[in-house]
């Protein structure tokens, strides 16, 4: 008895020491590096929960875990999409919808797709994003200091649990927005995540969200029964000539294009979605607000993925802010928050009506998305009121203050 007494005693106070070296040990910014780079993101994930688990104080271990959730929730949508074998290519490449901008590898056997297929993948990888946020949500302390090599980040989009070379992440990126880099360049890009970029991630998992719920609000059924074929081989589509190849090809991708516009006349399906897109649009504005308020609070100057004005040490060399584009930031995250919470209207395109488009209206009182109607100016006709519109020569000077660059400024910091 006294002796299992004695061993007893020992275990209890070797499992707190044995935790507390494992807790040391797995949190540094090494290993938590080295499982981002594994290159499985799944295993990864779990393995950066459980030291999150062990570690609910360390905020590094908790930013770590909030990118792999990220990063495993696009690897997962790419997985699906090249199961069903996407083709953003061609002459209808120009169609660069979201959530069909993934440059996955061609599948030689793609699976047949339904609509209701593609919008349980559009769920999956909302639900993903939120359980993102989630897990940033709980950093809380100012100290979040990350080195990493995002160059050597790889996802496994092809789903045969190798993330090769070709499935580097800034391939990915160099293929999607068109930008030209080198594996030298790549490899040595480096980006130093603190508590700015916590704001910043969870700004674009609000963002991506929003876009989730304005899709899935709509009843997208008989666009894909005569389009989907645009984007994947197999889709099960109304009519079995859609996925036949003729002699007039050109031919047949223009009609498609001018079909796939025709047709986004959407009936609302899911209006609940709609407000909630709302929420996530106004919670992106209050994030990008914090992350700024981070960077301006910052001492250091390190790799900085977005830098303030007194940082000269940008990851992206040709990144620079001027403390006058950081002052306009803020004033167009302020009308932006007037325009979607109906406190300044939209201009309007047709005739001589001073009156503007309530965008809140649009969100909480959805109707039929008609994009030919919009674009005539009859699907904003309900919601057209008197108030004060936004000045056009507000956005023009800003623009001038962004060196006409105000687009790609906002895809940056959103």
């Amino acid at each position: 008895m006294c002796r299992q007494f004695v061993l007893g005693m020992i275990a209890v106070l070797l499992v707190p020491l044995v935790a507390a070296t494992a807790r040391a040990e797995a949190t540094s910014e090494a290993e938590l590096e080295r499982l981002l780079l594994s290159g499985d993101m799944t295993k990864a994930s779990g393995e950066l929960q459980r030291i999150a688990r062990l570690n609910p104080d360390d905020g590094n271990a908790q930013m770590a875990l909030g990118v792999a959730q990220v990063l495993g929730g696009v690897e997962t949508l790419g997985q699906s999409l090249y199961r069903f074998g996407l083709k953003p290519h061609g002459l209808l490449g120009m169609v660069n919808m979201p959530f069909v901008r993934l440059p996955v590898p061609t599948n030689p056997k793609p699976d047949p797709l339904t609509n209701a297929q593609f919008r349980r993948m559009v769920e999956r990888f909302e639900r993903d994003l939120q359980r993102a946020e989630q897990t940033l949500s709980k950093i809380d302390q100012d100290d979040v200091r990350l080195p990493l090599h995002v160059g050597l980040l790889r996802l496994d989009l092809d789903g045969d649990d190798l993330a090769s070379v070709d499935e580097a992440l800034w391939k990915l990126l160099a293929r999607t927005t068109g930008t030209r880099l080198d594996q030298a360049t790549a490899e040595g890009f480096v980006v130093t995540l603190d508590k700015a970029d916590v704001h910043w991630l969870r700004g674009y998992c609000h963002l991506l969200q929003a876009l989730c719920d304005v899709f899935l609000a709509y009843d997208t059924q008989e666009l894909h029964d005569l389009t989907a074929h645009i984007f994947f081989p197999k889709a099960q589509v109304r009519y079995e000539f859609l996925q036949q190849k003729t002699g007039d090809t050109w031919r047949d991708d223009i009609m498609d294009l001018i079909t796939f516009i025709h047709l986004w006349r959407l009936p609302v399906v899911e209006p609940d979605r709609m407000p909630a897109a709302r929420e996530h649009l106004l919670e992106v504005i209050r994030q990008s607000r914090l992350c700024w308020e981070a960077i301006a609070a910052e001492t250091d100057d390190d790799h900085e993925w977005i830098p303030g004005a007194h940082q000269q040490d940008a990851a992206a060399p040709f990144f620079r802010v001027s403390k006058s584009m950081i002052d306009r930031w803020g004033e167009i995250l302020d009308e932006t928050e007037r325009i979607l919470n109906g406190e300044r209207l939209l201009p309007f395109w047709r005739g001589t009506t001073k009156q503007g488009v309530n965008l809140r209206r649009v969100f909480e009182e959805p109707r039929t998305f008609d994009f030919v109607l919009w674009a005539q100016g009859s699907g904003a006709g309900p919601y057209l009121e008197d108030g004060e519109v936004t000045s056009r020569q507000f956005w023009r000077e800003t623009q001038q203050v962004f060196s006409g660059r105000l687009w790609w400024f906002s895809f940056w910091v959103n």
